[in-house]
């Protein structure tokens, strides 16, 4: 985790009025969340740390026809979990809110 801005996409904490976790990339704020909640800080450092292991173990193992998501989200489910177990039943549910807007589309041959 970095301390001052990248500016490839990758994340960084400010630390201010409180505790923020910032995306930013080619000189473009793309995310920042903001609390005054360390724990809630390191649910976001965990979770995007645990998405990066997660794409690339998805990549190692892609299932061809297959949305990659489904590989995806449970490698990060468990990982987060490892975690705690709190993490990834929040990350279970932010999934599931992600698939009622985007449901999983596997192509059929």
């Amino acid at each position: 985790m970095h301390a001052v801005p990248q500016e490839n996409g990758a994340p960084h904490v400010e630390l201010d009025d409180g505790y923020h976790f910032v995306v930013t990339e080619r000189g473009s704020e793309l995310q920042r969340r903001m609390s005054a909640d360390r724990a809630e800080l390191l649910y976001w450092i965990f979770e995007a740390h645990t998405f990066a292991l997660a794409a690339a173990f998805e990549l190692r193992h892609r299932v061809e026809g297959a949305d990659s998501r489904r590989l995806l989200f449970a490698r990060q489910e468990h990982l987060l979990g490892r975690v705690s177990q709190e993490w990834g039943l929040r990350n279970t549910a932010e999934h599931r809110a992600v698939l009622v807007r985007h449901p999983f589309d596997d192509r059929r041959d």
